[in-house]
């Protein structure tokens, strides 16, 4: 048992297989030996002991016909003779060819022997019945007769007596060939019986061995197998040998094994999972709670950012409605500067034509002061011509009047027009004052447009910021209400889960993987 376990079931199987070819084989190379050697007995006796037999037997009644038909050529009369020596030439040359060919076949030592005294004698016996018929031709029927009935007579007796030894002979030898041939099978029937009960004692046995080294383990592997299936894995088995029975015991071990450790873990586990679903049972309810006032805060913020909202619009609205309003005053102020710019302009004209008039009055001054000094000089000159010049003199007083008149006009123009031209230059100076005041005001004007302007856009933006802030805490608001949702299922998952841990622990405690 122990040399076959160490042997796969394939080679065991091989073996019997082997054993059971090789008796088979030996049996039908015993019945072949024995049934050559019944066919050989069987081909002597067929091939050369009945023919033989038979070809004596045939030679004796050749010779009795012979031995007959030379009788009838003695007896018959002489015009008779002429049929019966032709069928007594055919008779002892038919009887020549049979003996002839009766030499060719296979004979035993004995049987040449006898064969070759039978040819002698026939040999002889042939002179003898030419001399017979010698003598018979002419005319001697007793001489025929005395030697048909005494040299004749004894040399047929001791050719057919060798015919009938070598008949007997053969027909000795094929009755011993068939006996022993009958023999032969009886024996063959005998050890052939005496292999195949062997052979199958041998099977039997190897397989009854075999039987035994594969049911046996396969049944403890059955019954370790039917054990760990009702879930007792404290169970052991060993394996001895290396056939595939012993390969799938050494695989069921580990197996159990495995299982032992995976059903321990899987205990473990579930007891892992059961206290992880308890926690997250608890987490889910306090962040459920959680979620709801974070979603309530949500609300809130979404409510103040609605407040907010509007009343950034309306800051917008307002920083609009400045801007325009600043954008006008702007407008206005850079009127008023393009204004006093003309107006700066036309006192620098008037400044300028002042200057003129001054020059001009100058001028007129220069004029009536030569006048004067040309009516002067007429005057002395009309002294001068006594009475001649007394209307020229006139004349010249007039016009020195005139001149000094002028003179005086032109100064008193001339001072109407220093003191406008200060007036002028001093109102220019405030204009001017005024136009850079004007154009301070304009770029303070543009400098607050442009910072209302900037506030309108940013206003703008602050609502556009807090519409989009509005939106992502309506998504805010939804992603909680969504989170509330996926809670509530976690919650419920964490519950299922619980409940499917306690379900796979009732199932796994089914199984022993512990000696009470």
């Amino acid at each position: 048992m122990n040399a076959l376990s160490k042997v796969s079931v394939a080679r065991k199987l091989q073996i019997v297989l082997a054993v059971a070819l090789a008796s088979l084989l030996l049996v039908g190379v015993f019945g072949a030996m024995q049934i050559a050697r019944i066919a050989s007995q069987s081909g002597a006796i067929s091939g050369k002991w009945m023919p033989t037999a038979m070809q004596a037997q045939r030679m004796a009644q050749l010779a009795a016909t012979v031995r007959n038909q030379e009788f009838a050529y003695i007896l018959v009369r002489w015009d008779q003779r002429d049929q019966v020596a032709p069928a007594l030439k055919r008779s002892i040359d038919e009887m020549s060819a049979q003996l002839k060919a009766f030499g060719e076949l296979q004979l035993g030592d004995t049987e040449r022997n006898t064969y070759e005294h039978a040819s002698a004698e026939w040999r002889n016996y042939l002179a003898l019945d030419a001399n017979l018929q010698d003598e018979v031709d002419n005319a001697s029927p007793n001489a025929a007769r005395a030697i048909i009935m005494q040299d004749s007579a004894k040399s047929f007796q001791r050719f057919t007596a060798d015919l009938s030894a070598l008949a007997n002979s053969s027909q000795a030898e094929a009755t011993q060939a068939g006996n022993d041939a009958t023999g032969a099978a009886h024996r063959s029937l005998m050890l052939i019986a005496i292999a195949v009960v062997t052979a199958v004692a041998i099977a039997a046995v190897l397989m009854t061995l075999v039987a035994r080294a594969i049911s046996v383990p396969l049944h403890a592997a059955v019954q370790f197998a039917q054990t760990v299936a009702s879930g007792d894995l404290t169970v052991h088995i060993r394996s001895q040998g290396n056939d595939e029975v012993a390969l799938v015991i050494r695989a069921l071990s580990e197996m159990s094994d495995r299982l032992r450790k995976l059903i321990a873990e899987v205990r473990d586990g579930v007891e892992s999972v059961n206290t992880a679903s308890s926690e997250i049972a608890a987490g889910n309810l306090d962040l459920s709670s959680r979620t709801e006032k974070v979603a309530l805060s949500v609300q809130q913020t979404a409510t103040y950012m609605d407040q907010l909202g509007s009343s950034a619009s309306q800051s917008t609205e307002t920083a609009l409605q400045v801007n325009d309003l600043a954008q006008q005053a702007f407008t206005a102020a850079e009127r008023g500067g393009n204004i006093v710019s003309g107006v700066v302009t036309s006192m620098s004209e008037i400044t300028a034509s002042s200057s003129k008039i001054n020059d001009i009055i100058g001028v007129i001054d220069g004029i009536a002061f030569q006048t004067n000094i040309l009516a002067l000089n007429a005057a002395v000159e009309a002294a001068r011509a006594g009475e001649q010049g007394r209307g020229f003199a006139v004349v010249a007083s007039e016009v020195r009047g005139l001149a000094q008149r002028s003179a005086a006009a032109a100064k008193e123009i001339k001072e109407l027009i220093e003191s406008s031209v200060g007036i002028v230059d001093a109102g220019g100076q405030l204009v001017s004052e005024a136009g850079g005041a004007m154009k301070d005001i304009i770029e303070a004007v543009r400098h607050v447009s442009a910072l209302i302007g900037e506030i309108a856009d940013a206003s703008q933006a602050q609502q556009r910021d807090l519409v989009q802030v509005r939106e992502a805490v309506v998504h805010i608001d939804e992603t909680t209400q969504q989170n509330a949702a996926l809670v509530e299922e976690s919650a419920s998952a964490a519950s299922s889960l619980r409940d499917q841990a306690d379900r796979l622990a009732s199932l796994v405690a089914v199984f022993r993987v512990n000696a009470a």
